[in-house]
């Protein structure tokens, strides 16, 4: 994507009469957006964390039942973990639990269903599903571990 963004306004860079950039120049620049997203995203998943692991429950909990899911879509460490949080209150909510804490990797997504921050870059459409389901709970809290 951000190739085909700079060669857009390479074009248009050259309807206003400057200089036509060379494609060496045009992908190094597009290496530099790429490498600015990514570093403003969550940090990447070391290789040594992709093998197959295994959940344990809480020590301070009782668990009354537990879901596993694959998700097969190209997203974001933080979009992966609000779709999870997404699938688990579901769950929660049709087996009937009325009282639950919810237990989840990301510390930006598990604060922002307690309402104590903003989460921008997750989408606004899975939060509002999740927040949707909430009302069918007595009470409920959301932790990361």
């Amino acid at each position: 994507m951000a190739i085909s963004w700079n060669i857009w306004n390479n074009s248009n860079v050259i309807r206003q009469g400057e200089k036509l950039k060379t494609v060496a120049t045009l992908i190094i620049e597009a290496t530099r957006v790429a490498v600015d997203y990514q570093s403003v995203q969550d940090y990447p998943i070391p290789a040594a964390n992709l093998l197959p692991t295994r959940w344990t429950p809480s020590i301070t909990g009782q668990v009354v039942r537990a879901l596993s899911q694959q998700i097969y879509a190209p997203l974001g460490s933080l979009e992966v973990d609000a779709k999870a949080m997404e699938a688990a209150v579901i769950f929660a909510r049709d087996i009937g639990i009325q009282d639950v804490i919810f237990e989840g990797n990301s510390l930006q997504v598990c604060s922002a269903m307690n309402g104590c921050s903003l989460t921008p870059d997750v989408d606004a459409n899975v939060l509002e599903c999740i927040f949707l389901h909430l009302q069918f709970f007595r009470s409920f809290l959301f932790f990361s571990h």
